[in-house]
């Protein structure tokens, strides 16, 4: 395995590294969607939201961070080394328990909690449907260091169902903050409100002639002009 890694170090540098990020996009993701119910239950799913990205953020960071050092004392002392035996080591620790398992554990506790919880707030019963859906899937991949039969297919589904999931949990999200936006922004008065406003709210508006004739015979009969007041 090391000597696989070392034949393309830059290519699985570089796209763990992009995992990595993608982990840890997870935190704030997990703490805007909070924002969206006040819940005990989305409260929750903050926690498990923000708990997931960690753990998979550090479970992934073995491959740009540790396994390039071992990989470099492998090339030079051989695959029998104790490069292998630290490299092993640490996927067991920081591979399936961590980022794996309690990755997927947590994501799916996050989805369920998120999908179930935001319905009471103008989310259809088809995007908790949905979410519920991918969750369990996604928690199949729990079982996948005893090797159990398709789990690994299922795993991929689930997260193909969740990147949909996710396309809709924006959509919703933007479509509500939008019907929010508009509901307490004030309306602004426009040209065709009152001829009064035009210089103030319409700039290029330009008044009718009667306006601009009943303006001027104003100005000629107000009272400071006829006692002879400038």
């Amino acid at each position: 395995m090391l000597s696989l890694f070392r034949a393309h170090e830059a290519a699985v540098v570089s796209w763990f590294s992009v995992l990595v990020f993608g982990a840890v996009l997870f935190v704030p993701i997990a703490v805007l969607a909070g924002r969206l119910d006040d819940s005990p239950r989305m409260r929750w799913a903050v926690r498990a939201g923000a708990a997931a990205g960690v753990v998979q953020a550090i479970g992934l960071l073995r491959w740009p961070l540790l396994v390039p050092s071992l990989a470099e004392r492998a090339a030079h002392a051989g695959e029998s080394s104790s490069a292998t035996a630290e490299f092993e080591l640490w996927n067991r620790i920081l591979g399936s328990p961590l980022g794996e398992t309690c990755g997927y554990a947590l994501t799916a506790a996050w989805t369920v909690l998120v999908a179930t919880a935001l319905p009471r707030n103008g989310f259809p019963r088809s995007f908790t449907a949905l979410g519920v859906a991918a969750a369990v899937l996604i928690l199949t991949g729990v079982a996948a260091p005893w090797r159990v039969l398709a789990g690994q297919q299922l795993n991929f589904l689930g997260y193909v169902l969740w990147s949909g999931w996710m396309l809709a949990l924006a959509g919703f999200a933007i479509r509500r903050s939008l019907l929010i936006l508009a509901a307490v922004t004030p309306s602004r008065p426009t040209c065709a409100d009152a001829e009064g406003i035009w210089q103030v709210a319409c700039p290029r508006y330009q008044p009718s002639r009667a306006s601009r004739v009943n303006s001027t015979v104003a100005e000629r009969n107000s009272p400071a002009e006829s006692i002879g007041i400038t």
